[in-house]
């Protein structure tokens, strides 16, 4: 599960081309149209060409990672990708009306339609399987009312044509040029320990550090990021007034440094007894290394949903701190296979070598955000 959900997100990066977060910035309501359908043909494009990899690599795949039970779950990873690249197109449409409501009661039917197909499929069907139908059937249970809402309204049912968005690729072209490379070194990042773990330390530390990763993860995608998607619309509508972001950055980060700190501050001091007391004793592991990574959550929690500042103003500073923290955590992983270091070690160094590469960044997007510089106009 931890491998096929790596996949996933990587290849969700580029199911759009990052034109769903060009859905914010035109004036015009035909225009954000033409985007939306455009962001779609691209994740219906990147979708089948991913499904023609699966059908030549696939085998080779699970042989890499010895994994052989994962070559038949692979079909399914096409179909993850095309409904999630149509859900962000979706959902951001909705973020530029403003239709909060729409986008919360989405995330709640995503959430409560993976917990059944999850929790059901798994008393039918041995192994990973019930996780893994459940991971990629969810964005579809939420694209149709987010569709209704959003494309309907963001320009209408309006006919569209190919040379309108071949204008709207070359205009917005600095979206898959240096935002897709971006994300792609990010969510290369945010996994690159599910992709090295299995070589180093073995399946069972995986599966203890997945779950880990999993509960950390859950307020940054049920908290943070709504907190980014409010931000993103109201910066990029600040930028179109006047040029700059700073009062949006500056609500933005006041409110997720206070949710982080009361968060996983009290959190830290929980979690493992929380750990083994929801998943079992034997999952006690886990809790130890979430509180290891904690703080490296925390920072997380208020950075990355500001990092839309740089896609908003000048995108090549988010693929700079991709890339440099991409090479920290390769170097910490040679440090790691040289040193044949154990699980905890590894966590440890891994976590506060990237918590203080994040927190370097704040400084530069804020930066960013108060730059009233010709560029953000021009972006804008």
């Amino acid at each position: 599960m931890a491998l096929f959900g790596a996949f996933a997100q990587i290849a969700a990066v580029v199911a759009n081309g990052r034109y769903e977060m060009a859905i914010y910035l035109p004036k015009h309501e035909g225009e954000a149209y033409n985007i939306a359908v455009l962001g779609g043909m691209v994740a219906v494009a990147v979708s089948t060409g991913i499904l023609l990899g699966v059908l030549l690599l696939q085998s080779k795949v699970a042989e890499w990672w010895n994994m052989p039970q994962l070559e038949s779950w692979l079909w399914f990873l096409p179909i993850a990708v095309l409904l999630s690249g149509i859900f962000s197109v979706a959902q951001s449409a909705n973020i530029r009306l403003g239709a909060y409501k729409a986008i919360a009661t989405a995330n709640i039917v995503k959430a409560l339609v993976q917990a059944a197909l999850q929790v059901a499929l798994g008393l039918v069907i041995t192994g990973p399987g019930g996780l893994v139908l459940g991971r990629t059937f969810t964005n579809g249970a939420g694209n149709l009312p987010l569709i209704r809402n959003g494309l309907a309204h963001v320009g209408g049912h309006r006919p569209w044509h190919w040379s309108e968005l071949w204008v709207m690729a070359k205009k917005y072209r600095r979206f898959p040029l240096y935002s897709v490379p971006a994300g792609l070194v990010n969510v290369g990042n945010a996994n690159l320990l599910n992709f090295v773990i299995p070589m180093l330390l073995g399946p069972t530390t995986l599966g203890f550090y997945a779950l880990a990763m999993r509960v950390l993860g859950a307020p940054l995608q049920q908290v943070a990021m709504p907190i980014g998607q409010v931000f993103m619309r109201e910066a990029s509508h600040e930028i179109r007034e006047t040029g700059s972001a700073k009062r949006s950055f500056v609500k933005g980060m006041a409110a997720l440094m206070a949710v982080s700190v009361l968060l996983f501050g009290s959190l830290y001091f929980v979690i493992e007894p929380i750990f083994g007391f929801v998943f079992g004793s034997e999952w006690a592991v886990a809790g130890r290394y979430a509180a290891i990574l904690m703080p490296l959550f925390a920072a997380r929690f208020v950075v990355s949903p500001l990092s839309g500042t740089a896609s908003l103003t000048d995108n090549r500073h988010a693929l700079a701190i991709n890339i440099f923290l991409l090479v920290v955590s390769a170097l910490v992983l040679g440090v790691a296979y040289f040193n044949n270091w154990d699980a905890e070690t590894l966590l440890t160094w891994f976590n506060w070598s990237l918590f203080f590469v994040y927190v370097s960044y704040l400084p530069i997007l804020y930066c960013l955000a108060v730059s009233e510089s010709k560029n953000n106009t021009e972006h804008a």
